[in-house]
């Protein structure tokens, strides 16, 4: 009978110990998704699942699941414009993945790094990195990531304006998911494609291809990438001069991001319909929806700027911590040598006691004691100098997120002077066309508006806001472009800051009130006075300063 007891015993100790081991890997596994889940609408509590998951994860010496937390705080910070803090965490996950010979993973990693290098280092760096992952998947017969990495290179060829290659990476992305019987990519990439022909003019093309993102989105309940779709019809049925159904798109795109609380769909939403109205003519609700769209923008700028600010508070006292507890490692470790040092010492005069030992050998023994107080002196010197460097180096990477923060105001500032000159342009357009039409009381009424807007773009000081917001984010650019030609024009540096922005060719000719015509003189010439070779890219040279 006691035996009987003592095997049962063992056995639900065994077993209350797999069941406890279990519910630890379920709740970790519960914990990234919840994480995955919020990280577009509640980033603050993605980060905290994201920290706890990792914290966990730690203390379980689960390296998988370090990984998998190390690659979601990359996304999270790149969604919130911390690059470097981003770029650290997915370089901690790849290495990791790569450890544990983690292919899938190390395959999406990648992508997500291509992605971050194409907004800090540059396009080529992003597909050198897409290419990587695709060669991981194509390898390791990883089917889906090598879909993925299909669809992310054909996103950047498109970006690069090479759309035949674009098109044919993302018809094979899609042949491939098509295979599988894997639909969870195909509305992105339906999209993309839509996206290349809507880019080449061919709207009938881009509209069946968005059409198609949008039935794939709504078999898959996907109800948040559904209002992005619905922004591509209609952008599409407002290009080909169907105004009223663009608007029925629109206006079903503002109700759903409203039900969703995704605000940035629903900025995106009110300045497409305020861009229809403007095409109707009826500049009054124009400005009200634009209005209303820039309202929820400065509203989501403050937001993230808030969020932002509290991240990178966050990562701060992480850095604070980690080092207070490496200089509490450090403490005890010292501390431990001391205790060593001490009984060592204790032992000798403990020795010393019952020898005959002489008043010289006293003098020497307290000489190494005075050594080792002068040795304990300098350490602590050298700790205190050591926080020093290290203090200084924090302080430095919060200024750095302080740059990071006027970069993205700065971005925020173009991309209003883009709207209002976009919207004046048209009216003004469109006032001078009705003037023979008009009796001599409205010409001289409609004339005095034109002479208000003529004098709003003369006496506009948008670009002198500009150019304080540029120089503060971009030191020195001004000074290193006179440095390679003396024979600049206001307008050359004003074209080339907003290459150096990354801008498309449309939106600069929109901001600088040209025509894409004089946009190529212009470039041009700025080629000629900076003494370019032949074949050499004027938008990367500008990049690399």
């Amino acid at each position: 009978m006691n035996h009987v007891s003592i095997i049962l015993g063992l056995f639900y100790v065994f077993l209350v110990d797999f069941v406890e081991v279990n519910l630890a890997k379920q709740n970790q596994k519960t914990v990234l998704e919840a994480a995955e889940f919020m990280m577009e609408s509640n980033p603050d509590s993605s980060y905290f699942y994201l920290k706890l998951a990792r914290d966990n994860a730690q203390q379980a010496g689960n390296e998988k699941e370090i990984g998998l937390a190390y690659h979601g705080l990359g996304k999270l910070l790149y969604h919130k414009g911390i690059y470097s803090q981003s770029l650290e965490n997915l370089l901690l996950a790849e290495e990791i993945f790569e450890k544990l010979k983690y292919d899938s993973a190390t395959v999406l990693n990648r992508n997500f790094l291509g992605k971050l290098f194409y907004k800090t280092k540059g396009i080529q760096e992003a597909i050198q990195m897409h290419e990587d992952a695709l060669l991981l998947a194509q390898k390791t017969k990883d089917k889906f990531g090598e879909a993925y990495s299909l669809s992310m290179l054909g996103g950047m060829y498109e970006k690069s304006g090479d759309y035949p290659k674009a098109l044919q990476y993302q018809w094979n992305a899609k042949s491939l998911l098509q295979f599988l019987d894997d639909r969870y990519l195909l509305p992105e990439i339906f999209e993309n494609i839509g996206s290349i022909y809507e880019d080449l003019q061919d709207l009938d093309s881009a509209y069946f291809y968005f059409n198609k993102a949008y039935d794939v989105s709504v078999y898959l309940g996907d109800n948040i990438n559904l209002i992005s779709k619905l922004n591509n019809l209609g952008d599409v049925k407002r290009k080909k001069h169907q105004k009223e159904e663009a608007l029925s798109y629109y206006f079903e795109a503002l109700k759903l991001s409203r039900e969703l609380q995704e605000a940035y769909q629903e900025s995106s939403a009110l300045r497409d319909i305020a861009k229809t109205y403007a095409d109707f003519e009826d500049f009054r609700l124009a400005y009200s929806y634009l209005d209303s769209g820039r309202m929820v923008y400065q509203m989501i700028f403050s937001n993230e700027t808030a969020t932002q600010q509290v991240l990178i508070d966050d990562l701060f006292m992480l850095k604070v911590k980690e080092q207070q507890i490496m200089e509490l490692e450090n403490e005890k470790a010292y501390n431990l040598k001391i205790r060593w040092y001490l009984i060592i010492l204790l032992l000798l005069l403990i020795g010393l006691i019952l020898v005959v030992y002489s008043r010289q050998r006293l003098k020497v023994i307290t000489e190494k004691k005075m050594g080792e107080q002068q040795k304990q002196l300098f350490e602590a010197s050298k700790k205190l100098m050591e926080a020093e460097l290290a203090q200084r180096k924090l302080e430095e990477e919060k200024l750095s997120k302080e740059l990071e923060s006027n970069a993205k105001a700065l971005s925020v500032e173009t991309l209003h002077v883009i709207e209002k000159n976009k919207i004046l342009t048209d009216i003004r357009e469109r006032l001078k066309n009705s003037l023979d039409d008009d009796v001599k009381v409205q010409k001289k009424k409609i004339k005095n508006l034109l002479k208000l807007i003529e004098h709003n773009f003369v006496q506009d000081t948008d670009w002198e806001d500009f150019k304080v917001s540029f120089e503060k984010v971009h030191e020195d650019f001004f000074k290193k472009l006179h440095g390679f030609s003396q024979e600049l024009s206001p307008a050359d540096l004003k074209l080339a800051s907003l290459m150096k922005m990354n801008l498309g060719s449309k939106d600069i000719a929109s901001i600088l009130e040209i025509s894409p015509e004089s946009l190529r003189v212009s470039r041009y010439r700025l080629r000629k006075k900076m003494k370019l070779e032949k074949g050499e890219s004027l938008q990367q040279f500008i990049l690399s300063l």
